[in-house]
């Protein structure tokens, strides 16, 4: 019978929703690795640490940058509340190491997915009503600002370049707020939506609505495209981006990318789960890549918060897989390619994210904890022991499932390795594709080598087993860069009438 080699050295075609693809540089997921910036090289992201001061009694759950006490000078903000969950704005003072209130507070109990910044002023919401603001200049308390429709639903403001104006969202109707502080109502749209996202799309705001019927079962999420001063009836662009609830949107290299949820986290949608990557297109949208997830997988799994940087759009996610829970910071680009960027280790739900170039400012694990990711002029160049950088690759069956094989050797390449550095290479085969488990072929930590390979599992030396189709893991801790996976195996049967 013949043999076969697979390699393995190019890592950028993201996710794949088919793990039978022939495509080679796709991947079934990969966690916590750069797989974005460097085709050739799986580069581990660099491990977190709790922000220096960190104090949970005053409940951050968002951080932005805005000005202090000048216009010119910004300081890192984190949404706080006092004991009685008013808004309590803090300043994080970075030469002390310690959170500081800032001057006053909320009459009453705040909203959480709102904490902005625009024109000196951080703007909050609180009670069933109303806005409010801290003045970041003038070092003024806290004071209401405008009083809205009854909240039911709130979405992330937008700055928009074209203008300089800010765009407020409070369930169904877009409020503008100008550089000369106007307040006015921009558009109302229809009282069967209420609006999940928005964005800035060249000149235009486009805006994502989703139903808010909470089954799903009656209407299909928006998307609008608003010139910033036609009414509904004369509105630019509307997308019909099909049944589920969209939770982000975003302008990606002059695309507009939408992530839609079609059933996660909601036990009434008679459809299956799934986390759709969409593209507007002509009056409705195409679909780019889909996240496969578990049946049942009903726990909330997104967060309302997002970042756009490098073009790509950032997302908080849990889209549990097989058992796997694959909870992360999502990235997501202009053609669909999707993976799970960063990983924080302690988290196990992510409130807000908040990029600072390579960095990470992270709210997490409902408790009010708060990180800042390593990079080299932030904490030194830091890297895991025990969290693992994971690639999983596709599923090979040699183009045909009903033969039989043989695998003959394995290995994984990767930079020289450094002091601290662990590969592990993991396999799972036919039956078990599905399930959680894998089996360990090595373990290797031999300093400066650039590869290494097996021809058993060396705990032991077992033999490897026969296969239809079989699948490989690789784990890197302590910044191992994988930079290539080959394997080689030969075909031992055939069927009943070859």
């Amino acid at each position: 019978m013949g043999k076969i080699t697979i390699k393995i050295d190019r890592f950028d075609g993201g996710i794949s929703s088919d793990l039978r693809s022939k495509t080679s540089n796709k991947y079934s997921i990969t966690k916590h690795f750069d797989t974005f910036s460097y085709p050739h090289r799986l580069v581990p992201r660099q491990k977190s640490a709790a922000i220096t001061g960190e104090d949970k009694t005053v409940k951050i759950v968002k951080m932005i940058w805005a000005p202090y006490g000048s216009a010119t000078v910004f300081r890192l903000w984190g949404f706080g509340s006092g004991a009685t969950d008013k808004v309590v704005a803090q300043t994080y003072n970075e030469a002390g190491g310690i959170w500081e209130a800032w001057s006053g507070q909320s009459s009453g109990a705040r909203w959480t997915q709102v904490f902005f910044h625009y024109n000196n002023y951080v703007y909050s919401f609180h009670t069933t009503t109303k806005l409010g603001r801290n003045d970041c200049v003038a070092g003024s308390g806290y004071a209401d600002f405008q009083t809205v429709a009854t909240i039911t639903s709130l979405a992330e403001p937008v700055y928009h370049p074209a203008d300089d104006n800010a765009y407020f969202f409070v369930n169904n109707v877009v409020h503008v707020l100008t550089r000369a502080d106007a307040w006015s109502t921009g558009l109302t749209l229809p009282t069967n939506l209420k609006i999940a996202c928005a964005c800035a799309h060249g000149d235009y705001l486009a805006i994502g609505c989703a139903p808010i019927d909470a089954t799903l079962r009656t209407e299909h999420s928006i998307v609008y495209l608003w010139d910033r001063d036609s009414s509904l009836a004369t509105l630019t662009a509307r997308y019909d981006f099909g049944q589920g609830a969209i939770k982000h949107l975003a302008s990606l290299d002059g695309r507009l990318i939408g992530v839609v949820d079609t059933g996660i986290g909601n036990l009434n949608l008679p459809i299956e789960a799934a986390v759709l990557i969409c593209e507007a297109s002509g009056t409705t949208m195409r679909i780019l890549n889909r996240i496969p997830v578990d049946d049942g997988d009903y726990s909330s799994p997104f967060t309302d918060t997002r970042a756009v940087k490098y073009d790509k759009l950032y997302f908080p996610l849990k889209a549990t897989l097989d058992g796997d829970t694959r909870l992360g910071i999502w990235s997501v680009d202009s053609s669909g390619r999707t993976t799970i960027d960063y990983v924080e280790e302690e988290a196990t739900s992510y409130e807000h994210i908040l990029p600072f170039g390579d960095t990470w400012y992270i709210c997490h694990s409902g408790d009010y904890s708060t990180n800042i990711s390593s990079t080299y002029n932030v904490l030194g160049t830091h890297f895991s022991t025990t969290l693992a950088s994971i690639y999983e690759s596709l599923i090979f069956d040699g183009g045909d499932t009903s033969q039989k094989k043989k695998l003959l050797g394995v290995t994984v390449m990767f930079e020289p390795l450094p002091t601290a550095g662990q590969v592990v290479l993991k396999y799972k085969l036919d039956a078990d594709l599905d399930a959680a488990s894998w089996t360990t072929i090595f373990t290797h930590t031999t300093d400066d080598s650039l590869s290494h390979s097996a021809v058993n599992r060396e705990s032991g030396g077992v033999q490897f087993p026969e296969f239809k189709e079989i699948q490989f893991q690789i784990s890197s801790t302590g910044g191992a860069v994988i930079t290539g996976l080959k394997c080689r195996y030969e075909i031992v049967g055939k069927d009943i009438y070859d």
